[in-house]
């Protein structure tokens, strides 16, 4: 899918012209080096065999490549960075439809076209769910194609560390790897979840319960639940902050073992009808998982917010409304991370990047709702 395209030599000889060009430098190609086949180029950039072989002969005559009879073409030249972006790549984990279908994902795709629209930038969304599963797109296939990519809510730090060593500019968007140093633009998960605590501790609640949720990774061999960075990160900031609002002895952590609401909330009920004292306020990072506790909660006749409060933080711009109920949400400037991504590549591709943070975090906005109140009992 593109939703910009560039002005100049918009055909496929010249779009197989700048691939094949970006090709030499992501895959370190050295002077000598002996390229691919014209037909294995052809079957790889999906154009005719003539169009590979009127480009092979352009670059020739630029002094790109060297073309030996009967034994190929080799690199004569190493084509010139110009550090420009032409063509970007956004890789989203899930399908194209659901990106643009989801609220705050399409915000950050916003950011991202509009940095595209203004910089004459080719976007492909390119994304993980063909023919009804769920296929990884290819990173070698990919960057020879495309001049920097945005990984967006990709959590697989093996796919990661692929399109690391393809060396070109890249950033991860709503995730970030536990192992490789990789620029990443994430929400701030310790501020999101401070102001929460600090209000509903302001109100006066003591018994604070915690509900996480873990992140979907597709490639995961292991299972598709992992315990992300960012989950790690959103549950050690609940943990200190009942420590230091000298709470630890009332400290609960819920975590369902998935992240679809209908799995996960009857987990958590479940859990909770165990204790002895039901917490007053429960947090949920989620405002999806938290409109879903308040419908189960009603069901098992725990009402909110009057026997429980519920706080949900991270949801799209404005309030969650569940029944008339008015949850606690914080506002996120999710625009702002696609164009953070942008930038980012745009520092990474002219080579200014020395001092630049490897994650940049966008904080939030608490907005304070009817469900939560003082504790009643």
């Amino acid at each position: 899918m593109r939703f910009v395209r560039q002005p100049s030599d918009n055909t496929p000889r010249g779009h197989t012209r700048d691939a094949i060009r970006r090709m030499i430098l992501a895959r370190n190609y050295q002077v000598g080096d002996k390229l691919p086949t014209y037909r294995e180029l052809a079957q790889h950039f999906g154009v005719a065999l003539f169009t590979v072989e009127r480009v092979m002969k352009e670059l020739a005559r630029e002094g790109i490549i060297h073309l030996l009879h009967g034994k190929g073409a080799f690199v004569k030249q190493l084509p010139a960075a110009d550090g420009q972006l032409r063509q970007v790549g956004l890789i989203y984990s899930a399908s194209r439809l659901h990106l643009i279908r989801t609220s705050y994902l399409s915000e950050i795709l916003a950011g991202i076209v509009g940095i595209c629209d203004k910089q004459q930038i080719d976007l492909q969304i390119l994304s993980f769910w063909m023919a009804g599963r769920h296929i990884p797109v290819p990173p070698h296939e990919t960057a020879v194609r495309i001049d920097g990519a945005i990984l967006l809510g990709v959590l697989n730090e093996s796919y990661i560390a692929e399109f690391v060593r393809e060396e070109i500019p890249l950033v991860l968007v709503d995730a970030r790897p536990q192992a490789a140093r990789v620029a990443s633009i994430v929400v701030d998960n310790i501020q999101a979840v401070e102001q929460a605590m600090e209000h509903l501790c302001s109100l006066g609640h003591r018994r604070i319960a915690y509900v996480g949720t873990k992140s979907s990774d597709l490639l995961a061999s292991s299972g598709v639940w992992v315990d992300s960075s960012d989950s790690i990160e959103r549950r050690e900031a609940y943990l200190a902050a009942m420590e230091r609002h000298g709470l630890a002895e009332h400290r609960r952590v819920y975590e369902p073992s998935g992240v679809r609401p209908e799995d996960a909330i009857p987990q958590v009920i479940q859990q909770l009808r165990q204790e002895s004292d039901l917490p007053t306020a429960i947090l949920a990072y989620d405002t999806n998982i938290a409109g879903h506790l308040y419908r189960g909660l009603c069901e098992a006749g725990i009402r909110a917010p009057r026997d429980v409060s519920i706080a949900g933080i991270i949801g799209s711009r404005g309030q969650l409304v569940v029944d008339d109920l008015v949850l606690t949400s914080g506002m996120t400037a999710f625009e702002e991370m696609g164009r953070l991504a942008m930038q980012s590549l745009s520092r990474q591709a002219t080579g200014q990047t020395p001092g630049e943070p490897l994650i940049e975090r966008v904080g939030t906005v608490l907005t304070i709702g009817s469900s939560t109140t003082p504790p009643r009992r």
